[in-house]
């Protein structure tokens, strides 16, 4: 699956005030790319809203399995299988045998079931938007934040590991690692998966 953007190369363009024939178009997207792969590694948990086939272990005595993206918009099925076939015989019922919390991503196990490596197959959709250009409607502050992310790395772009540099167009030193911005972080806490093993 591609990684899911969270912002498109227009807005960086307009945040950079390019204005080019597409020079730095690919370095940009591959920006955008890898900004965004590292917000949602750091969210710990799937940004893009879209169907998913997902297994999981389940531990003796084991009542809650926490989904991988949140919120959940459906779920289609719940399988729990030892022999991992995952056939209609496997299929759980919703209410009786599990219920989920669509805004934590939180499957309940209404009973005891066998534990095991990848015994559970959930079939569900859940994520933060569909597609990017809903993702920047519905987020616009954390957007604007990760154009300014991008905006900073290119910005950084011949010297990205340096100690410092000093450029001849305003003076500007850059020092150590090129980091997230603070705004970044902060926008981004409350959308950070709170999960326990």
């Amino acid at each position: 699956m591609a990684q899911f953007l969270l912002t498109n190369i227009d807005r960086v363009k307009v945040s950079l005030d390019l204005d080019e024939d597409g020079t730095h178009d690919d370095y940009l997207e591959l920006l955008i790319e890898n900004v965004s792969a590292s917000v949602e590694r750091w969210l710990g948990r799937g940004v893009q809203s879209t169907s998913r086939t997902e297994l999981y272990d389940l531990r003796d005595f084991q009542t809650r399995v926490y989904l991988r993206s949140y919120p959940i918009t459906t779920t289609t099925s719940v399988h729990h299988d030892t022999n991992r076939d995952f056939g209609a015989s496997a299929l759980l019922t919703a209410s009786d045998d599990y219920f989920v919390d669509t805004r934590l991503g939180v499957l309940h196990l209404l009973g005891e079931y066998e534990a095991g490596p990848s015994v559970l197959q959930v079939v569900y959709t859940g994520g933060f938007a569909d597609t990017t250009d809903n993702f920047i409607v519905a987020f616009p502050e954390v957007v604007q934040w990760v154009d300014q992310q991008v905006r900073h790395e290119f910005q950084r772009r011949t010297a990205p590991g340096s100690q410092s540099e000093t450029l001849p167009q305003g003076g500007t030193q850059w020092t150590g690692e090129v980091q997230w911005l603070k705004g970044l972080t902060n926008v981004l806490r409350p959308m950070r998966a709170p999960r326990v093993a």
